[in-house]
C-alpha cells in the first residue's frame, strides 16, 4: 500500500471535501427551487446541452457574489458598483478561460458555463494548496506537527465551506495568505510581500497583511536593539545599527509592493470612470456599447454617465466621487451599495444575520480572552521583548502550540478583523471573512479538541490496515465525528458548529436564500 505524507493526506482530505460539498450542491439545489432574492441575476440562456449538464451540477455555485464575478471575467467592469470586487480572481478566469476554450467547445456551451467550470475547478485546487500551507504554517508557529495537521483538517470542513466552493475568492485569498504568512515565518519578508500583493489584488483586506511585515521588522530590531544594549566593540554597534536601518528600508518597500495592486485598481476606476482617456497602461479601456449592455444584463449600466458615448464630452457626466479628494471608488461604492460605514449596519431588519454571526464572533473572542488571559505578561510588552526561557517544565506549554510566543501577531489580526467586521461592514460576511483569513480560528479549534486517548488509540490500533482511501479520511477529526458522545462538550460544540455551517450554508447559498 502506498505510503502518504501528512500533507498528501491533507491535501487529498480537502479534495475528498470538496467533492462532497459539490455532491451536496447537486442535490439541494436540483431539490429545492431558488429563491427570488434581491440580488444582481442575469439571465442565461441555455444553448446547448453542455449548458445543460453544467447547471445541473454546479448551477449552486453561481448565486450572489459569484454572479459579479463570473460577469466581472465575461464582460469586464460594466458598472460602477462591481469596482467592489477586486480583479484578480475574475481575471485569472477570463485568461484560463481563453487559453482552455476553443470554438469547438463553445458550440456546446456558452462562455458563461466555461467559465462556471474553470472557477470550479480552480477553486478546488486552491483550496486544496490552501490546506496544505495552513499545515505548514501551522507548523512552523505553533511547532507541533500533530496540533498542526488536526488544524489544516478542521480547515478542511470550516464553516464558510460552501463559498471555497463557489465562484467566489475566499479559496484564493486563503491560499496566497497562508502562502505569504509561512514564507515570512521562514524569514522571507520580500518573497513574503510579492504574494501579499496577491491578496490585495484579491480583496481589499489584504492591505491589512503590511501589519505582518511591520510587526516581522519591528520584533526583529527590538531585539537587535538589545544586542546593542549588550555589545561592547564599536563594530559590532555599527554593523547592528546599519542592519535596523537596511530593514526598516526594507519594509517600506515591502509594505508598498504590498499597497500598489490596491493603488493601481483605485487608478483603473478613475482612468475609466471620470476621464475621457481610454488607455490604461497597455490595457484599453472602453465603455461597453448600449448593445453590448443589453447582452449583459445590466440595469445600472448608465452608472457611468449620462451617456456611454464619450466622444462628445460635453454631453458626459462624471460621477460625483471623481471630485472626491482623493478620488477612491471602493469607499463611495461600499457606502452607497452595501451600506458600509460604522454602526451603519445596526439596524432591526439585520438581526437574523447577526445572529448568523455570533458563532464565529463567539469563537474569536473565547480565543482572545483565553490567550491573552495565559500571556499577558509576554504580550504587554507587544512580544516585542526578548524573555529569558526559565528551564522548568511550566515554562514548556508557552513555547508550543496555541499559547505559544508566535501565535501573538495572529492573534491581534484576526482581533482587528473581526472588530472591523462587526462594527463597520455588513455582519453577515464575518465566518468567510475570518475563515479565509485567520489561521489562529483554527489552531484555537485544533486545541479546543484535542482528541481523546480511546480515538488516537482507535486511529493508530487500524492504520496498518486501512485503504488508502481509510487513510485518507479516518484522521483523527473523522473519528470524533463518527463518535460524537464520546467528545467532550467543547469538542461537539466546535466541530458541531463546523458541520452544521456547512450544510444549511450549502443548502442556503446554492438556492439564492440569504447566505452571503
Amino acid at each position: 500500500m502506498a505510503s502518504l505524507s501528512r500533507s498528501d493526506v491533507v491535501g487529498a482530505f480537502a479534495v475528498f471535501t470538496r467533492l462532497l460539498t459539490i455532491g451536496m450542491q447537486i442535490v439541494t439545489n436540483n431539490l429545492i427551487p431558488d429563491h427570488k432574492a434581491d440580488a444582481f441575476a442575469p439571465n442565461r440562456e441555455i444553448a446547448g446541452n453542455g449548458d445543460h449538464v453544467v447547471d445541473v451540477i454546479f448551477g449552486g455555485f453561481t448565486h450572489w457574489d459569484s454572479a459579479h464575478f463570473l460577469h466581472i471575467a465575461e464582460y469586464g467592469y460594466t458598472t460602477e458598483s462591481r469596482f467592489a470586487f477586486f480583479p484578480f480572481y475574475p481575471l485569472l478566469l477570463s485568461l484560463i478561460s481563453q487559453q482552455a476554450t476553443s470554438q469547438q467547445l463553445l458550440l456546446v456551451m456558452s462562455k458563461h458555463s466555461a467559465l462556471l467550470i474553470i472557477a470550479v475547478c480552480i477553486n478546488v485546487v486552491f483550496f486544496t494548496l490552501a490546506a496544505i500551507f495552513l499545515y505548514w504554517l501551522s507548523w512552523q508557529v505553533l511547532k507541533d506537527e500533530k496540533m498542526a495537521f488536526r488544524a489544516a483538517i478542521l480547515f478542511c470542513i470550516n464553516p464558510a465551506g460552501v463559498f471555497m466552493t463557489a465562484a467566489y475568492t475566499e479559496s484564493t485569498f486563503a491560499m496566497v495568505g497562508f502562502l505569504a504568512m509561512y514564507l515570512l515565518e521562514k524569514k522571507h519578508p520580500v518573497v513574503s510581500a510579492l504574494i501579499f500583493m496577491l491578496s490585495t489584488a484579491t480583496r481589499s483586506n489584504g492591505l491589512v497583511s503590511c501589519g505582518f511585515i511591520l510587526y516581522f521588522v519591528m520584533k526583529n530590531n527590538f531585539r537587535k536593539l538589545f544586542a546593542v544594549y549588550n555589545a561592547k566593540q564599536l563594530k559590532t554597534i555599527c554593523v547592528t545599527l546599519l542592519s535596523m536601518i537596511a530593514e526598516l528600508l526594507l519594509s517600506l518597500v515591502c509594505v508598498v509592493l504590498i499597497v500598489l495592486p490596491f493603488l493601481l485598481f483605485q487608478y483603473f476606476a478613475y482612468v475609466k470612470c471620470c476621464t475621457y482617456n481610454a488607455n490604461f497602461g497597455f490595457f484599453q479601456i472602453q465603455p461597453l456599447s448600449q448593445a453590448q449592455n443589453e447582452q449583459t444584463g445590466d440595469e445600472d449600466f448608465n452608472e457611468f454617465g449620462n451617456t456611454p458615448d464619450r466622444s462628445t464630452p460635453q454631453l458626459f457626466e462624471f460621477p460625483a466621487w471623481c471630485n472626491n479628494t482623493p478620488p477612491l471608488i471602493y469607499s463611495h461604492i461600499q457606502e452607497k451599495y452595501w451600506n458600509v460605514g460604522l454602526f451603519r449596519y445596526y439596524e432591526i431588519k439585520q438581526i437574523p444575520n447577526f445572529i448568523l454571526a455570533v458563532p464565529m464572533v463567539t469563537l474569536c473572542c473565547f480565543a482572545i480572552w483565553k490567550y491573552f488571559g495565559r500571556r499577558w505578561n509576554y504580550i504587554k510588552y507587544l512580544g516585542l521583548l526578548p524573555r529569558k526561557v526559565k528551564k522548568d517544565s511550566k515554562s514548556d506549554e508557552f513555547l508550543t502550540g496555541f499559547y505559544g510566543d508566535d501565535v501573538f501577531v495572529y492573534i491581534v489580526h484576526m482581533a482587528a478583523l473581526m472588530v472591523f467586521n462587526v462594527l463597520v461592514v455588513n455582519v453577515q460576511i464575518v465566518t468567510r471573512f475570518i475563515a479565509s483569513s485567520c489561521p489562529v480560528i483554527y489552531w484555537f479549534a485544533a486545541a479546543m479538541t484535542t482528541s481523546s486517548v480511546n480515538h488516537q488509540k482507535s486511529t493508530n490500533r487500524n492504520q496498518g490496515q486501512q485503504t488508502l482511501f481509510q487513510k485518507v479520511v479516518s484522521n483523527e477529526v473523522v473519528q470524533q465525528v463518527m463518535n460524537f458522545k464520546g467528545n467532550n462538550r467543547k469538542t461537539n460544540l466546535i466541530i458541531g458548529y463546523f458541520l452544521l455551517y456547512n450544510v444549511v450554508g450549502i443548502t442556503m447559498h446554492c438556492n439564492f436564500l440569504p447566505w452571503t
